[in-house]
C-alpha cells in the first residue's frame, strides 16, 4: 500500500496542529509589537540622558566618550534595522501562513485516491490476464483452422495457377500479334517520316526559288520607279522652262495643256506601280508565314512520330521479362496469400494483391497513429525538460544568492574579543570607573552584543539548513532531468525504428502497386505517404546523395569568414522579416552616407567661400586704410 516513510510523514503532519501554530505565531507578533513600543520608549529615554550628559559634563570628558557614544549609536541603529527586518519577515510569514488550509485533509484525500488507483490497476491487471488466456485459446483455434484452410487453399491455388497459365499464354500470343502490328506501323511511320523529310526539302527549295524570283521582280520594280522619278524630274524641269518661256513670249496654250495631261498620266502610272510593289511585298510576307507554319507543323508531326516509336520500344523492352513476373507472382501467392477468409474460394491475383494492399494500408495507418502518439509524448517530455531546466537555473541562482548572503553576514558579524585581542570588559570597567553612567552603558552594550551574536548564529543555522534542502532538491531535479532525457532518447530511437518500418511498408506497397490490377481499391493521397514517396525516390536516386555530399564537401572546404557570410545570408534571405529589416537598414545607411557627404561638401564650400571673403575684405582694408604705407 503506502510506504512507511510516507506514513511517518503523514503522522508528523497530523501531530502538528495548525490552529495552535497560528495562535502561537499571532501571540509572538503581539509580543514583538509590545517590545517595539518598549524599545521606542527606552530609545527616547537614552536620547534624553545623552543630552543631559552633554550638558552636565566637561568637554574633555565628552571628547573621551565621543567615539564610544558613536559606537553605541551605530550598534543601536544596526539592532533596530535587524529587529525591523525580523519583524517584517515574521509578518510576511504570518500573512502567507494564516490563509493556508491544514494539509491533513488533503493528504488523506490523496491517500484515498492512491488506494483507489491501485485497486483499479489490480482490476485491470486481472482483466489483462483473462484477455491473455482468451487470446491463447483463440490462437490455438486459429492454428487449427489455419491448417485446414491451408490445405483447401493449396488445391484452389493449383487450379487457379493452371487457369492463369492458360490465360497468360493467350495474352502472350495477343501481345506478340500486337508487337508485330506495332512493328509494321513503325515501319510505315518511318517511311512516312522519310517522305515528309523529302517534301520539306522540296518545299524549302521551292521557297528559296520563289524568294529569289520575287527579289529580282522587286529590284526591277525599284529600277523602273527610279527611272520614272528621273523622267518626272526632267518633265518638271521642262515644264518650268516652258512656263518661263510662255511668260516671256506668251506662246500657245495647247502645249501647256498637253504637258499637264502627260504629268497626270505619269503620276497615275507611279501610283499603280507603288500599289503593285506593296501588293507584292504582302504576298511575300504571306508566303513566308505559310511556309514557316508548314515547316513547324511538319516538325511537330516528326516529334510525335519519334515519341510514339520510343514508347513502343519501351513497351517491347518492358514485356520481355514476362516469365520472371510469372514466377514472382506464383511465389507471392504461395507466401503472402496462404491464410485467407472462408468466403474467398477462387480469387484472381489482382484481387489478392488488392486485399494485401488494404492490409498494408491498415498497418500503415496504425503505425502513423503510433508515430503521432510518440511525437506528442516526445513533445510533452521536451516541455517537462525545459521546465526542469528553468527550475534548476532558478535554484542555482537562489543557492548563489544564499552563499553571497552568508558571506555578507559573516562579514557583518562583530569580531570575537578572545580571538582578536580586544580589551576585556574588566579593563573597560577600570577605564570608565570615573562615571557610573558610562559603566551602565558598557554593560548594556555587552548584553546586546551577546544577544545579537546568538541571533546571528541562529540565522546562519537556518540559512545553512535551507541551503542543504535546496541542494537536495537540486539533486532530485537533476535525477529527474536525467531520467526524462533518457526517456526522450529512447523515444527518439523508437521513432527512428518506426520510420524505418514505415519505409519498408511503403516499399512493399510500391512493389504491389507495380503489378497491373483492375480492382476498385486504390490508395488515397496522404501527406505522410507523399513524404515517404519523396524519401523513397530520394533514396533510389543516386544524384541527390551525390549532390548532398558535394554541398557538404564544398561547405567544409570554405574558410571561416565565408561560412559566416554564407550563414548570415541564408538567415537573412530565408525569412521575410529579416529581408525587410536588411533592406531598411541598407536604405538608412545609404541615406545617412549621402546626407553626411552633402553636409561635408557644403561645409567645405562654406569654409572656402568664407576664407576667400576674408582675404578679399583684408585686401580691401589694406588698400583703403594702409595704401600709403
Amino acid at each position: 500500500m503506502i510506504s512507511s516513510d510516507v506514513k511517518e510523514g503523514y503522522e508528523k503532519w497530523k501531530a502538528i496542529k495548525f490552529a495552535d501554530v497560528k495562535q502561537t505565531l499571532q501571540a509572538k507578533c503581539n509580543e514583538v509589537a509590545n517590545l517595539q513600543e518598549e524599545s521606542e520608549a527606552s530609545r527616547k529615554r537614552l536620547i534624553e540622558m545623552s543630552r543631559e550628559f552633554k550638558r552636565t559634563t566637561d568637554e574633555s570628558v565628552r571628547n573621551q566618550v565621543a567615539p564610544l557614544m558613536k559606537y553605541f549609536q551605530k550598534e543601536i541603529d544596526s539592532l533596530l534595522h535587524r529587529s525591523k527586518t525580523g519583524e517584517s519577515c515574521l509578518l510576511e510569514l504570518l500573512q502567507n501562513f494564516v490563509p493556508l488550509p491544514s494539509p491533513d485533509k488533503l493528504i488523506s484525500a490523496l491517500f484515498h485516491t492512491i488506494d483507489a488507483l491501485k485497486e483499479d490497476v489490480k482490476t485491470r491487471d486481472r482483466t489483462i490476464l483473462q484477455l491473455k488466456v482468451k487470446t491463447e485459446e483463440l490462437e490455438d483455434l486459429n492454428s487449427k483452422a489455419f491448417t485446414q484452410r491451408w490445405e483447401e487453399r493449396e488445391n484452389n491455388l493449383r487450379f487457379e495457377v493452371a487457369e492463369n497459365e492458360n490465360i497468360l499464354k493467350d495474352e502472350i500470343l495477343l501481345h506478340q500479334n500486337e508487337i508485330s502490328k506495332l512493328k509494321e506501323t513503325i515501319e510505315k511511320m518511318n517511311n512516312s517520316r522519310e517522305q515528309a523529310g523529302q517534301e520539306i526539302i522540296d518545299l524549302r527549295n521551292k521557297h528559296e526559288l520563289e524568294l529569289t524570283a520575287r527579289g529580282q521582280e522587286v529590284e526591277l520594280l525599284l529600277n523602273d520607279q527610279e527611272k520614272l522619278q528621273n523622267q518626272l524630274g526632267n518633265a518638271l524641269a521642262k515644264n518650268d522652262a516652258s512656263l518661263d518661256h510662255n511668260i516671256a513670249f506668251q506662246p500657245q496654250n495647247k502645249l501647256v495643256s498637253e504637258l499637264e495631261q502627260d504629268l497626270i498620266c505619269k503620276e497615275n502610272e507611279i501610283d499603280l506601280l507603288s500599289r503593285k510593289i506593296i501588293g507584292n511585298e504582302q504576298l511575300l510576307s504571306d508566303n513566308n508565314k505559310t511556309h514557316t507554319n508548314q515547316i513547324s507543323d511538319l516538325n511537330t508531326q516528326i516529334l510525335r512520330f519519334k515519341n510514339r516509336v520510343f514508347e513502343l520500344e519501351n513497351l517491347l523492352k518492358n514485356q520481355e521479362d514476362y516469365h520472371e513476373i510469372k514466377q514472382e507472382l506464383s511465389t507471392l501467392k504461395m507466401i503472402e496469400f496462404g491464410s485467407s477468409k472462408e468466403d474467398e474460394v477462387s480469387n484472381s491475383a489482382e484481387k489478392l494483391l488488392a486485399t494485401k494492399n488494404k492490409q498494408l494500408q491498415t498497418q500503415c495507418t496504425k503505425l502513423r497513429t503510433e508515430n503521432g502518439r510518440l511525437n506528442d509524448e516526445s513533445q510533452n517530455l521536451e516541455l517537462s525538460l525545459q521546465n526542469a531546466n528553468t527550475k534548476i537555473t532558478k535554484y542555482e541562482k537562489q543557492i548563489e544568492q544564499l552563499e553571497q548572503d552568508i558571506i555578507r553576514l559573516q562579514q557583518l558579524l562583530p569580531p570575537r574579543p578572545e580571538v582578536e585581542g580586544i580589551s576585556t570588559p574588566a579593563n573597560t570597567d577600570l577605564y570608565l570607573s570615573s562615571n557610573d553612567f558610562l559603566t551602565e552603558l558598557v554593560q548594556n552594550q555587552q548584553i546586546q552584543q551577546s544577544t545579537s551574536n546568538e541571533k546571528d548564529h541562529g540565522l546562519i543555522s537556518i540559512l545553512l539548513s535551507q541551503r542543504e534542502r535546496l541542494k537536495e532538491k537540486h539533486l532530485a531535479l537533476q535525477h529527474d532531468f536525467d531520467t526524462v532525457k533518457h526517456q526522450s532518447n529512447e523515444l527518439q530511437i523508437r521513432i527512428s525504428t518506426l520510420e524505418h518500418d514505415n519505409m519498408r511498408l511503403y516499399e512493399k506497397i510500391r512493389f504491389l502497386q507495380s503489378y497491373p490490377h483492375t480492382s476498385q481499391s486504390h490508395i488515397l493521397p496522404d501527406k505522410s505517404l507523399q513524404r515517404y514517396s519523396h524519401d523513397y525516390e530520394s533514396k533510389l536516386d543516386p544524384f541527390t546523395a551525390f549532390n548532398r555530399k558535394e554541398i557538404f564537401s564544398r561547405y567544409s572546404r570554405m574558410p571561416g569568414t565565408d561560412r559566416a557570410i554564407f550563414n548570415i545570408g541564408k538567415v537573412i534571405l530565408s525569412n521575410r522579416i529579416t529581408r525587410r529589416l536588411a533592406l531598411f537598414y541598407l536604405l538608412i545607411v545609404h541615406i545617412l552616407l549621402f546626407v553626411g557627404i552633402y553636409f561635408y561638401t557644403t561645409y567645405e564650400m562654406c569654409r572656402v567661400n568664407a576664407y576667400a571673403e576674408c582675404l578679399r575684405s583684408f585686401e580691401e582694408h589694406m588698400q583703403v586704410h594702409h595704401s600709403a604705407q
